[in-house]
């Protein structure tokens, strides 16, 4: 479908605006849980929270970066798997749409939905089974990608397989993959660790706390591990990939600030607004950076990027 967008406009940033407004929209989504869950709190409680889950959405310099890089599917699918969080948590049958969705954008997205599985799972009972239909549909849409050579352009065999070490053999499948690094986890504990620098950035901005929320956790989570496991930190430092994180944290904050506040109203209120101020000093120190490292652009280059689109 994203091909269409071509047959209208053939026009170099166009698909850079989609992920524009695919961002925006997600934040939509997470801010519209947001406003409903603080709403039911009462006196000024509630619209306190709702300001600090909106500052927390809006001040994260992370969300900025993302869309001041080239394009990237992740930002696509973004607002389509919290639509599958939002309604699957409201249990609606249209959730599945979404879910569906989601898939089409790719391996790593394949990977959100089977975390969004885990969520389901821990969020109780009642979505039990649902969730381990979406575990299952999300493995099995990776595994089938990978099947066909789906994941041409990022093997996940050859981008992993340094987890288990030399006792992966040439070739090897997914499931063998799998064995040997739950068989060996130290090397996964060594890798996370080493970019624990990484994990705390990309977390601190939208409040941390929100990966207590079980819904936020299971998103999260495959993010976070196919990010931190690959070696370097190409794929785990701030920027596009991890754009899944800027969204949810800051809503999984306020629904655990939320839980707080009918317990301990004046714990919540008071560690929301500490969250809120060091939003805002994550902004402060980073977002200045931000035409400085991706918006200028050379005279040269300028001139090259000119001729190109003239051809």
């Amino acid at each position: 479908p994203l091909a269409l967008i071509g047959v209208v406009w053939s026009h170099g940033p166009v698909l850079l605006w989609v992920q524009d407004v695919c961002l925006v929209g997600a934040e939509m989504v997470a801010w519209r849980w947001i406003r409903e869950v603080t709403a039911k709190q009462p006196g000024r409680g509630g619209r306190l929270l709702g300001g600090a889950g909106l500052v927390l959405l809006l001040a994260n310099p992370w969300a900025w970066w993302s869309i001041s890089f080239d394009f990237h599917m992740e930002l696509v699918a973004l607002p389509f798997a919290l639509f599958a969080a939002y309604d699957l948590a409201h249990d609606r049958r249209r959730a599945w749409l979404w879910v569906a969705i989601t898939l089409l954008c790719g391996d790593l997205e394949a990977t959100w939905m089977a975390g969004l599985g885990i969520g389901a799972l821990l969020a109780g009972r009642r979505w039990r089974w649902r969730g381990v239909g979406l575990i299952g549909l999300g493995i099995g849409w990776l595994v089938l990608s990978t099947s066909v050579h789906g994941d041409s352009g990022g093997n996940l065999v050859s981008t992993y397989g340094y987890l288990a070490g030399p006792a992966l053999p040439s070739g090897s499948s997914i499931a063998t993959l799998v064995f040997q690094i739950a068989t060996h986890p130290g090397r996964v504990f060594s890798a996370l660790w080493a970019h624990h620098a990484d994990i705390w950035a990309n977390l601190a901005p939208g409040g941390l706390i929100g990966m207590a929320n079980p819904w936020v956790l299971g998103l999260a989570l495959p993010s976070l591990l196919a990010n931190n496991l690959i070696r370097g930190n190409i794929f785990a430092q701030p920027l596009f990939q991890n754009v899944l994180l800027y969204v949810v944290v800051p809503l999984g904050t306020v629904l655990v600030l939320v839980w707080l506040h009918r317990r301990w109203p004046r714990l919540s209120l008071g560690l929301g607004a500490l969250l809120v101020a060091n939003a805002i000093v994550w902004t402060v120190v980073w977002a200045p950076q931000i035409p400085v490292r991706w918006f200028n652009v050379s005279s040269g280059a300028a001139a090259v990027l000119a001729r190109a689109e003239e051809i």
